[in-house]
């Protein structure tokens, strides 16, 4: 945070080792919530990484097709949130099943 804050006032420009620490910030977030949600919700793994890598593109200024990206991350959740409603559905549960049974361990 401390980087961060010297960062946005010109202090701090080594954006790319702000940029490393930042994503290490955004994989411990990640495993907190991890930890914090039952295991139903690790469906929406990519989603909310995908959200989070985002969110560190915008902090450090790279708004280049901001529009597009928030337009794929918008349909993404969506993607996923329907999916995850009707998955008490047969097809739709093994799908989500399958879903989570590959991406469990990557």
């Amino acid at each position: 945070m401390v980087f961060l804050i010297l960062y946005f006032f010109g202090i701090f420009k080594e954006r790319v080792l702000l940029a490393a620490l930042m994503g290490e910030s955004a994989v411990g977030l990640y495993y907190f919530f991890e930890k914090k949600f039952s295991e139903k919700y690790h469906f929406f793994r990519l989603p909310f990484l995908l959200s989070e890598t985002w969110g560190i593109f915008l902090l450090l200024g790279n708004t280049q097709e901001i529009f597009s990206v928030l337009f794929f991350l918008s349909f993404l959740w969506i993607l996923f949130g329907g999916i995850f409603i009707f998955r008490e559905n047969k097809r739709v549960g093994r799908l989500v099943k399958k879903l989570v049974e590959c991406c469990k361990n990557w």
